[in-house]
């Protein structure tokens, strides 16, 4: 017979309140509570499940709930409760209502154990609450006596599981704890170094192990983390995204030695750690049968020394990023908002694209056509927007003072007026586009143009550029 013990401890519910009650939780608590039970799981902070089947040859359920509650107390967790019973429900209802350190619900009895007990025990619904009160249900064993279909009928599935936990059916069990692998190695140098070569030398036999381990978990290296120290003191902490899982050696040590060329050590060395702190699941692929396959064709994967299907162009992005940093590499995303600022972002490649809403491209083609559109091109937003001075011939800008140089308008759109945001913050602007050319002294040179936004704020009466199109 399955058997589960529920352990509760108050001065871990409040820890998240009071950082005393958090500093006197040892560190190898969970530890500890796994010498007592193979199987243990978190419900909620203080709140734990333990498998207590197979202890008739241990002495019993009273000596495991003694030995568990000697433990805690050897922690410092000296106001401990428990309780054990076939489900979890009445084992963690157990540990609530007697005042005894622990109570044992004898077993097939946990209906009995429950029946005289407030609904309260069940976590219901504030509105359920009060319709069960209604109709005189109070406790958990005036529940259990109303037809489990009029319940259902009545309250929804709401009610089918409060039924089944007074009645003792619960399908909450403790389980062997997920051990997380750790992939990290640390070495202490005789002499320090200061020079690439000698790092490399070293993290070479470094990832060779982490990659022999990470091979037999069927994993693959996400992200690198490179701590230096000098006498025990960390000096450099830097972690190594990578665009793409890897468990090569040689692959993981090139991008290793772009990290240490771009942002090279302060201080010299004398330990280093290397772990890798986030891994996913190998993925295993057949490799295609193409005798071209290591010629230099578009499109066309490389077979790489090591083995395996490598693209060529991952590595040339993580060399690229590696050295220059992870949010230098962007694209362009349109956003259907109203502001022709907004119109569009400029959002990291290897980065999550933020929620943007996209444009209705079919109605577009539909009803202007493609060919009519400057979206070909994107707005690269200025922010701040920068103020120009604009003048005018025949009401329509002519020439325009931009960074301390004037530029001819040599052709300017019929503006877009816009009239929005009165929830936030109002707008009302003219938006044209604008292709200007830089005015040179001289006849003979000829200056490169530019298509900006020139916006007329009319709010403030004045005139800014808020992007350049490229």
């Amino acid at each position: 017979m399955y058997r589960i013990a529920c352990l509760r401890i108050p001065q871990l519910l409040t820890a998240g309140k009071s950082k005393t009650n958090a500093k006197q939780i040892p560190k190898d608590f969970i530890s500890r509570l796994i010498t007592c039970s193979p199987k243990v799981t978190v419900i909620q902070p203080g709140l734990f499940l333990l498998d207590a089947s197979g202890l008739k040859h241990f002495g019993g359920e009273p000596k495991f709930c003694h030995n568990l509650l000697r433990t805690m107390s050897q922690a410092g967790l000296t106001d401990s409760h428990l309780g054990l019973a076939d489900s979890a429900f009445a084992a963690i209802v157990a540990s609530r209502v007697h005042k005894k350190r622990f109570h044992i619900v004898a077993p097939q009895k946990d209906a009995e154990f429950l029946a005289p007990l407030s609904i309260k025990h069940l976590e219901l619904s504030l509105d359920m609450q009060e319709a069960l009160s209604v109709l005189g249900v109070k406790t958990m064993g005036q529940l259990t006596k109303i037809s489990s279909h009029l319940l259902v009928e009545r309250f929804g599935p709401e009610a089918l599981r409060a039924y089944d936990l007074a009645k003792g059916y619960d399908k909450r069990k403790p389980q062997l704890p997920k051990v997380i692998p750790q992939f990290s190695c640390t070495l202490e140098l005789a002499s320090p170094i200061t020079n690439v070569p000698e790092y490399l030398f070293i993290l070479k036999s470094m990832l060779d192990k982490l990659v022999d381990d990470l091979n037999c978990a069927n994993l693959a290296a996400e992200e690198l983390s490179l701590s230096l120290y000098s006498n025990n003191d960390k000096f450099d902490e830097r972690k190594i995204e990578l665009i793409s899982p890897s468990n090569k050696v040689k692959f993981l040590l090139e991008v290793s030695k772009l990290s240490l060329e771009a942002k090279p050590a302060e201080r010299e060395c004398t330990g280093l750690t290397l772990r890798i702190s986030r891994t996913t699941r190998q993925e295993w692929k057949q490799m295609r049968l193409n005798k071209n396959a290591g010629t230099r064709f578009p499109n066309q994967m490389l077979v790489s020394e090591e083995g395996g299907e490598t693209p060529p162009l991952r590595h040339v992005m993580q060399r690229f990023l590696t050295r220059l940093g992870k949010n230098v590499l962007v694209q362009a995303k349109a956003n259907d908002q109203y502001s022709l600022t907004e119109a569009a972002f400029w959002v990291p490649i290897y980065e999550a694209t933020p929620h943007l809403v996209q444009p209705n491209n079919t109605y577009i083609e539909e009803t202007i056509g493609l060919d009519q559109l400057t979206t070909q091109l994107a707005c690269k937003k200025l922010d701040p927007a920068v103020s120009v001075l604009i003048e005018f011939a025949n009401s329509q800008p002519r020439s325009l003072l931009y960074n301390q140089k004037w530029y001819q308008v040599k052709q300017i759109t019929v503006p877009d007026c816009l009239s929005s945001k009165w929830w936030d913050e109002p707008i009302r602007k003219s938006y044209h586009m604008a292709l200007i050319q830089l005015v040179q002294k001289t006849t003979y040179s000829q200056a490169s143009a530019e298509l900006v936004l020139l916006v007329c704020d009319h709010a403030s009466d004045s005139w800014f550029i808020e992007g350049i199109f490229d």
